[in-house]
Parts: structure tokens; C-alpha cells; sequence
């Protein structure tokens, strides 16, 4: 198993209740989330495009400690890649077989290890309407992990329920990955944009 790599400075562990009552509490994704990844190509009949894949196999928690800070050790979100879909079957195949290889790789998965709250009513626990914050921590993508930190934005309603987006941006060869060559695709960018649609409910723990 890989050893996680260290948190970028710019991501330093905050006090970050999700709550008033400093307990511990968990987040969790529920229906309705939905990972998608975006890579802009130019392709030889077509030209330029945003090729984008998407699949509702995503699962998993936030956990917060009674500090409110986020407990990294009991905290994991999964997503299945060998279920991302594009509008080209062709595309799709290559990348499960040869970008991403989900036969050996089945999962994308995310370790949260610190919230940062843009608003401070919201970093002193005060969770209500729609927030800014950034998530830090760490992503394994095959078998290469590495910092990163996602930008987000979600509305948090008085039911305990949120829904929002977070995004992160890397390129191929942070995680070891080859970009696609084939002969219909003249050029692929190197940036791959990663976004995750989430919904899911706040519970004490």
C-alpha cells in the first residue's frame, strides 16, 4: 500500500467543525453524486473538444473529529473508473484498457486529510447556504498517490443534507499515465480537469 505523500503548504489542517455541537459527525456521498474527468483533444474530422466521462459508481465519507478537523484515517472516497463513459465507445475502451487499466486499477481513490473554509462563520462551524472551501489530500490514481487540493463549492440546508461540486487539475504524468495516441486524435492536452458532483447528508458519529 502506498505511503501517502505530505500535504502541500498551502493545504495546513484547520479547525473546521461541520457543526455547533462539537461532536464527531460523517459525511456521506449519497445518490445522486457523479465523478466525470474532462480532457480537451482536437480530433482529425471533428477538431477541437472537451472529452468528458462520467459515472454514478462513486461511494464514500468525510469524517470529522470533535475538533471538527477531518479524520483522515476513517475518511475514503472511491470511484469505479471502469464504469466511465464517454460518447465514443472507442475512446472509452482505450482509456480502461490502456490509460487507466482498470483491470489492474479498478478504483480512483481519494484520502481527505483537511478542510479549509473560505468564509469564517463556516470554519467556526457555522454551516449554512451556499459555502466556499477547499478539500486537501491525497489521490491515488493507479498505483501512483500525490497531494492535491480541489476547489468546492456547496449548499448546506438546515435538514443536515449538502450538495456541491469540487475540482482538481493534473496532468498525465503526475500519475504515471500516457496520453492517448491514435490515429483519429491529432493532439490530446496534458491537463486533465477531474470534477465531482456530490451529494450526501452530515450525521453524528
Amino acid at each position: 500500500m502506498d505511503t501517502p505523500a505530505p500535504l502541500p503548504p498551502t493545504a495546513t489542517p484547520t479547525d473546521t467543525p461541520p457543526a455547533a455541537d462539537a461532536q464527531r459527525a460523517v459525511f456521506t456521498l449519497g445518490e445522486g453524486s457523479v465523478a466525470r474527468y474532462k480532457v480537451e483533444e482536437v480530433l482529425a474530422r471533428t477538431g477541437f473538444k472537451v472529452a468528458t466521462g462520467e459515472t454514478a459508481d462513486v461511494a464514500g465519507q468525510v469524517v470529522f473529529d470533535s475538533d471538527g478537523n477531518v479524520a483522515a484515517g476513517e475518511s475514503r472516497i472511491t470511484v469505479s473508473v471502469g464504469t466511465l463513459r464517454t460518447d465514443s465507445d472507442r475512446r472509452d475502451g482505450y482509456v480502461r484498457n490502456r490509460t487507466l487499466e482498470t483491470d489492474t486499477y479498478p478504483e480512483v481513490v481519494f484520502v481527505p486529510t483537511a478542510i479549509v473554509w473560505a468564509n469564517p462563520s463556516a470554519a467556526a462551524g457555522e454551516l449554512s447556504g451556499v459555502q466556499e472551501f477547499t478539500i486537501a489530500g491525497n489521490l491515488k490514481v493507479k498505483n501512483q498517490t500525490r497531494p492535491v487540493v480541489w476547489d468546492a463549492t456547496a449548499e448546506f440546508r438546515e435538514d443536515g443534507t449538502a450538495s456541491g461540486q469540487a475540482s482538481v487539475e493534473f496532468t498525465f504524468a503526475d500519475f504515471g499515465m500516457t496520453k492517448p495516441s491514435v490515429a483519429i486524435v491529432l493532439s490530446v492536452e496534458d491537463t486533465i480537469r477531474l470534477e465531482l458532483d456530490f451529494v450526501g447528508r452530515f450525521a453524528p458519529q
